[in-house]
Formats: C-alpha cells, sequence, structure tokens
C-alpha cells in the first residue's frame, strides 16, 4: 500500500510540474503579444506624425529654395514652419493649409536625408488645387470662415437686442399714457414704431435665403413635380390633336382592348 501511494504521488508531482511549465509558457507568449500590440501601436502613432516638405523654384526670372514644412500632429492642427533661402518676401506666417502630394512628381523616399515619412512635392502656384477640393479649401480658409460666421451671429444679436429694446420703449410709453404721467402726443413716435422692420441683414439677403429653403423643402419639390406633371398631361393632349383619325382609332382600340 505505501508503495502505491508513493508511486500516485510521484505521478501528481510529475503532473502538477507538467502544468505549471505549461502556465509559464502560456505567460510567457502573452508577454510576447502584449509586447507586439504595443508595438504595433507605437508605429501607428509615429506614422500620424506626417512631415510634407513642399519644394519649389523660380521666383522673378531667378532659381529659390523654398522648404515648407506642415508638421501634423495627429490627426489634429497642423503648426506650420516656413524657410526660404535667397527668397525676398517670403512670409512666414502663412495661413493654415494642407498641400496635397502630386502624384505626377516623382520621389524616392530612400534617397532624402530626411524622415521615412517626408514626401518632397511640388507646391502648386496660386491656389488652383486648394481650390478645387472643397474639404481642403474649408480646411485652408477656416479662419475666413469662422469670422464671417461671427460677424452674422453679432449682427443677428444685435438686431435681436434691438428688436427688444424698442418693444420695452413702446410698452414703457404705454403704461405712461395709461398711468396719466405724459400725453400720448409726447410718446406718439415710441408708440408708432415698428419692431419687426429691424433686420440683421437687407432685404434681399433675406428673400434669397428664403427662397434658397423653399427650394429645399419637399413640398416646393411636390409641388415643381405636380405642375410638371399637368404641363406634360396638356402637351401629351395637343400632341394626340395632330395625330390622324386612322392613329387616334387604333389607340382607343388598344386602350379598350386593355380594360377589358
Amino acid at each position: 500500500m505505501r508503495s502505491h501511494r508513493r508511486v500516485a504521488s510521484g505521478a501528481e508531482g510529475s503532473e502538477d510540474g507538467v502544468n505549471v511549465e505549461r502556465l509559464q509558457a502560456e505567460v510567457r507568449r502573452l508577454k510576447r503579444l502584449v509586447q507586439d500590440k504595443d508595438l504595433v501601436i507605437d508605429t501607428l502613432m509615429e506614422r500620424t506624425k506626417i512631415f510634407f516638405i513642399v519644394f519649389y523654384g523660380c521666383c522673378n526670372g531667378r532659381t529659390a529654395d523654398v522648404f515648407y514644412c506642415c508638421v501634423a500632429k495627429g490627426f489634429g492642427t497642423v503648426s506650420n514652419i516656413y524657410y526660404s533661402q535667397g527668397l525676398e518676401g517670403s512670409n512666414p506666417q502663412e495661413e493654415e493649409q494642407f498641400v496635397a502630394v502630386d502624384s505626377a512628381f516623382d520621389f524616392n523616399p530612400m534617397n532624402t536625408s530626411t524622415s521615412s515619412h517626408a514626401f518632397v512635392v511640388p507646391k502648386p502656384f496660386g491656389d488652383l488645387d486648394v481650390n478645387k477640393n472643397r474639404k481642403v479649401c474649408l480646411q485652408s480658409k477656416r479662419p475666413e470662415i469662422i469670422r464671417r460666421i461671427e460677424n452674422r451671429q453679432a449682427a443677428i444679436s444685435a438686431a435681436t437686442a434691438l428688436r427688444h429694446r424698442v418693444s420695452e420703449e413702446k410698452r414703457i410709453a404705454a403704461r405712461a399714457v395709461v398711468l396719466g404721467k405724459c400725453p400720448f402726443s409726447k410718446v406718439r413716435n415710441n408708440l408708432f414704431r415698428d419692431p419687426t422692420v429691424i433686420t440683421a441683414f437687407p432685404k434681399h439677403e433675406i428673400i434669397n435665403l428664403t427662397k434658397r429653403r423653399l427650394r429645399e423643402s419637399s413640398a416646393y419639390r411636390s409641388e415643381k413635380s405636380g405642375e410638371k406633371n399637368r404641363i406634360d398631361i396638356a402637351a401629351s393632349k395637343i400632341i394626340a390633336q395632330s395625330f390622324s383619325e386612322a392613329t387616334r382609332q387604333a389607340v382607343l382600340a388598344g386602350r379598350t382592348s386593355f380594360n377589358q
């Protein structure tokens, strides 16, 4: 009996050792997976920091070396660095813009001494390429758009405050007349002021905006489609009168047979 117990305990000890080794191997494998995932994450984070280096020459009939660097920090804003060599009148405080890579320009990133993520592309003259792409155009002209929106909102707020002020003055004048504090003739001008005349924008702009909103509405589209159908039916009746009698009889016969 003792020998059997020793054999059983030895077998259990060997099985425990095998299980411990398996667990240790599994832990090592999981650690390797975690390290690989961390490496992939670090690589992706590094790839989000892209350097666009734009090179172009030819200014006033002479050669000039200009480097325009856009350092993209993740997917957020873009900070611009502007370097010029031998070019007069360069503006370091140039507005932010995204420059697309020109596929027609042959470039090998292995031939440069810069980062492997750098792309050297010719800078487009003017803003033709920027204006073609709506998204890039909005990104490049974002400060102007924000300023325009803020001005419109300020005009709307000012018009609303002025309408409220006129309404309050009319109410105060009417109360004064009712209480007998002043005669009607004295506050006549305040009482006959119309706050609805005060608008934030000129009348023609409001009319154009209203027409634009009406054109985009479903009711306007359905009305236009119904009007077009009525015109098509009237035109079909006019065209039918130009057919011969035999053709009309054949059409009527076909309709009656189809209905039956």
